[in-house]
């Protein structure tokens, strides 16, 4: 992503352009208090600036709107937020258009179509951050953080402040907050972080629910030892319900071992001793639910699985790939080729069917680097998606347990 022009359209309706060349150094000049160093924060706020910090002066108080054009690969990007009112720092209105040879517009009468989140998702996207995600360690407060655009300007700017500060590096690295942001973003950026991480972390939250149901089910055991005629009074009356113990039944509720061969008893249910009942509607119902939750939960197993499956495919064909690319870059063969390609290259006699080209085999490699890119760019989703079916089926699941239990 570059910076193709920045735009300013004021309240008199006049419009400002300021171009860059691509690719290259671009020194701004111009008369003192022109506004020259407005123009960083410029680019801060329409990237996705929490606030507008642009100094009061002629600027704030002539610009209606701040736009930017920005290059990509293969299309441009225009992204305008709105001049704050006077006395706030920030607002949500924005807008956002996208073309593969789109031109600022002439006016500012575009209608906004979206907020500061819609940018700075637009961006990350657009600039290949993948899904990420950084989870602080056990016992600290703060929040799961993944990086996006934002993060990334910190080691894109500076400002000229910071340029000669001796104990800070990185953009607004004095600024609260931001130093731990740095920390937990970095390792992310410099490639620290692979691919596999959150897929990682994703089966590692699982296995944490998974271990707080096995402890609540050991504590409600370590209950059933020591609760002992409640608890078992509560067993009878869920036999009562179902039907395992005849309603009519009269039971000594203070005779400990007349409940205990009473629920022996109701243990040793067999159909063909009890009569049919509500209890055994309430059965049928049950048995019912339990084939639904089974089917549901055989469903998404089966999604989840095809999954699975579609990811090995897909690493598979990416890692054999880029083995292939890399071991062609390495001894630098289609740097080397050149030769005619409708003649032969053994006996130079003409061909019926000509080779192809140097060029459009270098066109073939780039484009395999490209397949690569998208496929290991898209994995990180497809084990979001799996990390969510996951989930869904251990709710449904733990639904399905507590709609029997009562």
């Amino acid at each position: 992503m570059q910076i193709l022009e920045l735009v300013l359209y004021g309240y008199n309706q006049k419009v400002r352009h300021l171009p860059f060349k691509l690719g290259q150094v671009n020194i701004i000049t111009g008369r003192s208090k022109s506004g020259k160093s407005a123009v960083g924060d410029i680019i801060d706020y329409c990237l996705g600036g929490n606030s507008c910090n642009i100094a009061d002066g002629v600027v704030r108080e002539n610009v209606a709107w701040y736009g930017l054009l920005l290059q990509f690969e293969k299309e441009r990007v225009f992204v305008a937020r709105k001049n704050p009112d006077k006395g706030q720092q920030t607002t949500t209105t924005c807008y956002i258009e996208v073309g593969a040879s789109l031109e600022v517009p002439e006016q500012c009468n575009f209608s906004p179509n979206t907020n500061v989140s819609g940018i700075e998702e637009a961006l990350t996207r657009r600039i290949g951050i993948s899904e990420n995600l950084n989870t602080p360690p056990e016992g600290q407060s703060r929040l799961p953080l993944a990086a996006n655009i934002r993060h990334s300007l910190y080691y894109c700017f500076q400002g000229q402040d910071e340029i000669a500060a001796k104990n800070f590096l990185f953009h607004h690295q004095s600024e609260d907050f931001i130093t731990q942001a740095i920390k937990d973003t970095i390792p992310y950026f410099l490639g620290a972080v692979s691919e596999e991480a959150l897929a990682l972390e994703n089966e590692r939250n699982i296995l944490k629910r998974k271990l707080k149901i096995e402890k609540r089910k050991l504590e409600e055991n370590r209950y059933l030892m020591g609760g002992g005629s409640e608890r078992a009074i509560a067993l009878i009356g869920e036999a009562r319900r179902v039907g395992l113990i005849d309603p009519a039944m009269q039971i000594d509720y203070q005779d400990y071992q007349e409940m205990y061969l009473t629920l022996q008893k109701a243990m040793n249910w067999v159909p063909n001793q009890v009569q049919p009942s509500n209890g055994m509607d309430r059965l049928t119902f049950l048995q019912s639910k339990f084939q639904e939750c089974q089917s549901d939960y055989d469903e998404i197993g089966i999604t989840i699985d095809n999954a699975k499956r579609f990811i090995g495919e897909s690493t598979g064909y990416s890692s054999e790939a880029e083995h292939q690319k890399v071991r062609l870059e390495s001894i630098g063969l289609f740097e080397q080729l050149d030769f005619n390609p409708g003649k032969c290259p053994l006996c130079s006699g003409t061909l019926e069917h000509p080779l192809p080209s140097v060029e459009m085999i270098k066109a073939s490699i780039a484009n395999l680097d490209k397949s690569i890119s998208n496929v290991t760019r898209e994995q990180p989703k497809l084990r979001s998606f799996i990390s969510g079916l996951e989930q869904e089926r251990e709710k449904k699941l733990v639904q399905h347990c507590l709609n029997i239990s009562d």
